[in-house]
């Protein structure tokens, strides 16, 4: 246990096996004070159980994700002292492989409640929390099915597709309130689905990788982990900046490039041999674009359908 997350409080959604289970454990590791939540009690207790094993801190809370009431309830649950520093929406349902001529409207309905409607009420009530308390990372668990075309699973590819959609308009929403929301795609992960193939399709899976195998789920949950930790790294670099009381916005760049570029807005220079980001007014000044696109396409919406969106 290194600690890096001591005294932060941790929501993983689906935390009951795989990747949402290696995730859990790993954020305790870190010193996170973890609730995972998910429909089956046995699981969620196992994983409590193996993070204690550890000498972390972990509860559980039972929850249906496609059911809006009890989405809140998990994320209040997580979040009774007030605060939710890390919220890993993992739950997800993949289908069985079925062609789009025959593609079955239940199970479809069954994704869009699990992969859009559960991912989007989740954050609705994770954001409530992290935009009183002006920061937070959230993760969602994408697929790297919604980035490449599957023979097959075409509801699943479409919802994981939308996900990572929702993923980034809900960013630039709250990107400004110190507020982090990213997505991770993973390939084929060796989970319980996985492992109950027999011998030889596990074979032909592990030999299409260029690994020689597909992931195990502790390497998915280290890049949850990065994700989170880098939060508070961020936070760190923005609170240095304040102490050091600038009164004009700072633009970093190399020593060549300070020499040719000029200075605008009243932005001040200084040399680093390191790629860092960009404090300026520009940053002021898109967010303020972006504010009034929304505006212009709420208008417009009100002005084709005539009903306020």
């Amino acid at each position: 246990m290194t600690n890096q997350f001591a005294g932060r409080f941790a929501l993983v959604a689906g935390g009951g096996s795989g990747i949402g289970r290696a995730s859990a454990l790993a954020l305790a590791a870190e010193g996170a004070l973890v609730t995972v939540s998910g429909r089956t009690e046995s699981t969620l207790k196992e994983t409590v159980r193996q993070i204690e094993e550890h000498r972390g801190s972990a509860r559980f809370v039972v929850a249906d994700m496609t059911d809006e009431t009890q989405v809140e309830h998990a994320v209040r649950a997580a979040g009774e002292r007030g605060r939710l520093d890390l919220a890993l929406n993992n739950a997800g349902y993949d289908g069985e492989y079925q062609l789009t001529t025959d593609y079955s409207t239940e199970m479809l309905d069954r994704m869009i409640a699990l992969n859009l409607r559960g991912v989007l009420f989740s954050m609705k009530y994770e954001l409530r929390l992290m935009v009183a308390q002006g920061s937070g990372s959230i993760v969602n668990m994408s697929s790297g099915a919604g980035l490449v075309g599957v023979p097959g699973f075409t509801g699943y590819t479409a919802t994981k597709a939308a996900e990572i959609a929702m993923t980034k308009s809900s960013s630039l929403e709250v990107a400004a309130q110190g507020i982090r929301i990213n997505a991770v795609a993973p390939g084929l992960v060796d989970t319980p689905l996985i492992a109950s193939l027999d011998p030889e399709q596990r074979k032909a899976l592990d030999a299409a990788h260029p690994l020689g195998r597909i992931a195990r789920p502790e390497e998915i949950a280290e890049a949850v982990v990065w994700l989170a930790l880098r939060q508070g790294q961020l936070r760190h670099r923005r609170r240095t900046l304040r102490r050091r009381r600038l009164q004009r916005p700072v633009i970093h760049c190399s020593r060549r490039q300070q020499a040719t570029a000029p200075v605008r807005d009243g932005a001040v220079a200084t040399g680093s041999s390191y790629l860092r980001r960009c404090w300026s007014r520009r940053g002021e000044e898109l967010r303020d674009e972006f504010g009034e696109l929304a505006r212009v396409l709420e208008e417009e919406a009100v002005r084709r359908v005539g009903v306020d969106p």
